[in-house]
């Protein structure tokens, strides 16, 4: 029972302090664990086999060794997102200014994003609720001591680049790109994404919003940019959202704002964009 009210407390601890925790005694070490374990168990069974047999099976599935047409049994190959952060500053509307991480993909590429702040969880009743004020993230390096190793497509039928639409892009949509499930509360998020205009394909900024009375996530879109081609970067640096710093090398625009989608937005100054270690 005390163990339990422990857990209880734990889960309101952010994890650089529940590493701490971990260190006091052997009792705590466990129950640290044990609450991280409770804490990302959605998260860990969205995206992981959590099984040696299913994982050994994954990795015969990527060797091609027994893969027979019509035959099983077979197991979702787990995928992994990119390491590096991107950095927003500047941004005229501050809640895009933060650090984002790649969280999912989509038929474009990757999606890199950040609760917005401040944070704001949307409800299955339709009620935006304001989460607590969350500590600042620290970095936890290779070696440190405590719990062993804590280490849209749109429809492509846009009239012009700034012409994207906040209702092009639904909650059904998100869930499925980000694993959450169907009406579950959760944070509302900044995005970071490719989609079409036209047969161009390019980075937005995004902010997601609920709908009061259809419940329903929409994206608010603010900021475009051009995708970085292999003469600008590294094959793997292009994978990221666009480097202010890349492209305004020759005098060109970087990141730019989406003026239709915002009342006087013309007046918004647009993001930096840098690529973190």
């Amino acid at each position: 029972a005390v163990d339990d009210v422990l857990l209880r407390v734990f889960e309101f601890i952010d994890c650089s302090s529940l590493v701490r925790t971990g260190t006091s005694c052997h009792r705590f070490r466990e129950l640290s664990t044990r609450s991280a374990e409770q804490r990302t168990h959605r998260l860990a069974d969205g995206r992981l086999l959590r099984n040696p047999l299913k994982m050994l099976r994954a990795q015969e599935q990527i060797e091609g060794v027994g893969v027979r047409e019509g035959t099983g049994p077979f197991v979702p190959i787990p995928m992994l997102g990119l390491r590096r952060r991107v950095k927003v500053s500047g941004a005229g509307d501050p809640e895009f200014n933060g650090i984002y991480f790649c969280t999912g993909s989509n038929g474009n590429g990757f999606l890199f994003t950040k609760p917005r702040a401040p944070e704001r969880r949307a409800g299955m009743n339709g009620v935006v609720h304001h989460a607590m004020g969350l500590p600042e993230i620290v970095e936890m390096d290779e070696g440190d001591g405590g719990i062993e190793d804590a280490a849209i497509r749109g429809g492509g039928d846009d009239e012009d680049d700034n012409n994207v639409r906040a209702n092009e892009i639904r909650d059904g949509d998100l869930e499925v790109l980000f694993g959450d499930e169907p009406n579950r509360s959760r944070l509302l998020r900044c995005v970071i994404a490719k989609r079409f205009s036209n047969e161009t394909i390019l980075w937005y900024m995004s902010k997601e919003e609920q709908d009061s009375t259809t419940h329903e996530i929409t994206h608010r879109y603010s900021y475009w940019a051009k995708l970085m081609v292999s003469g600008d970067a590294s094959p793997d640096v292009c994978r990221y959202p666009s480097q202010t710093s890349v492209l305004s090398r020759n005098g060109d625009p970087a990141w730019q704002t989406l003026s239709n989608n915002e009342p006087n937005n013309e007046q918004i100054s647009p993001p930096i964009v840098e690529l973190l270690g």
